[in-house]
């Protein structure tokens, strides 16, 4: 059998092209991430494929035609990158639904070559909006009101993207993904659980020396301020400020991720969101020590039932915020779990050896 090679991307969604390399390099798994673009939160990633950018559609633009022009440069470039790819790599790992070439064309040359292809289905875009799971309280459709968000993700044309989700499914060797983003499937059970990753942070044991400290951190970084309850969060939080004056401080921002990683080690708690399940940056606080509270779904919970994250709801929070204040040794404890937990599952020798065993299915 050849040793395998791997490309992942072109998606660098919350970091995981980058992260699953460094997770498949870790288990000794050649292995590079790639993407078109630079992540708008500075995720790093292994190769940035070069594209022409176009330009403002004003006047000129549209006179010349200049965009014509870079348009069909990049489209030439997409396909010599393919071709490149196609002799360097025999398993190509996809992040959600986009590919090498638009429209995805490239999965059937990819298949023509006898390439293994894999893809990771991450929500939204690929998320059946009227499927009952997805319709229950708290779940990312019953609260999404991001109407941007779902013409992007086709949620507006469900016919649409049935169709996308079935091309996919009938090209692709493997899918992985949570059970929210199965019901388009025509075979959801072949569908494989997945687990999204984190480096591991330098002396984890360090880190909990935190909880010794007399003021109490509490952080919540919003990617998108609708999806996490933002603005309700800041109505809790401000009563709790009120309540415990200098003995807590709240930081709510966007932040590049680097600068998150910094702030998680000094954070007590996260509050990260409350629609189902968490995220990846629940699984960043929990490799540094943070106490996480989140929203999450019975299936999610039963699909993973040592989970250490606090589950309740935005009704609940402010109630769950006090006990944990007034309990720094729970909170102590809960920390040391959600390190075992991460290292268990999330840390990159866990996700290594995952996702190279899905690839040895093939």
């Amino acid at each position: 059998m050849a040793k395998k090679k791997v490309f992942v991307g072109l998606n660098n969604i919350s970091g995981l092209a980058a992260s699953i390399a460094i997770a498949l390099r870790s288990v000794d798994v050649y292995c590079k991430s790639y993407s078109y673009t630079k992540h708008s939160f500075d995720y790093s990633i292994d190769s940035i494929i070069f594209q022409f950018s176009t330009l403002k559609p004003n006047q000129l633009v549209r006179f010349l035609k200049i965009n014509f022009v870079i348009h069909s440069l990049n489209k030439f470039l997409r396909w010599v990158y393919l071709i490149i790819f196609i002799f360097k790599y025999n398993v190509f790992i996809f992040i959600s639904v986009d590919t090498i070439l638009k429209k995805r064309k490239d999965l059937q040359v990819l298949k023509l070559f006898q390439k293994t292809i894999i893809f990771l289905f991450v929500g939204c875009p690929e998320r059946d909006p009227l499927a009952s799971i997805n319709l229950k309280k708290g779940a990312p459709c019953f609260k999404c009101t991001d109407n941007r968000l779902k013409n992007i993700c086709l949620c507006n044309n469900r016919n649409k993207k049935k169709s996308l989700i079935k091309y996919i499914e009938e090209r692709s060797d493997n899918i992985v993904g949570s059970l929210d983003v199965r019901s388009f499937l025509k075979e959801p059970e072949k569908v494989i659980r997945g687990f999204v990753i984190s480096p591991n942070p330098s002396n984890q044991q360090r880190l909990l020396s935190k909880f010794n400290n007399e003021k109490i951190i509490i952080s919540h970084f919003p990617s998108n301020k609708l999806l996490k309850g933002t603005h309700f969060i800041k109505k809790i939080m401000d009563g709790i400020k009120k309540k415990y004056k200098n003995k807590i401080a709240y930081y709510s921002q966007k932040l590049d991720n680097k600068d998150v990683l910094l702030k998680l080690e000094d954070t007590h708690i996260l509050i990260d969101q409350f629609n189902g399940l968490h995220g990846i940056l629940a699984v960043e606080a929990m490799a540094r020590g943070c106490v996480v509270i989140a929203s999450l779904s019975d299936w999610f919970i039963e699909d993973r039932r040592d989970i250490p994250i606090i589950n309740t709801d935005l009704e609940n929070l402010e109630n769950t915020i006090n006990k944990l204040i007034e309990s720094p040794m729970m909170m102590k404890e809960i920390a040391q779990k959600s390190i075992v937990y991460f290292n268990k599952y999330h840390s990159p020798r866990a996700v290594g050896n995952f996702y190279n065993k899905i690839i040895d299915l093939n």
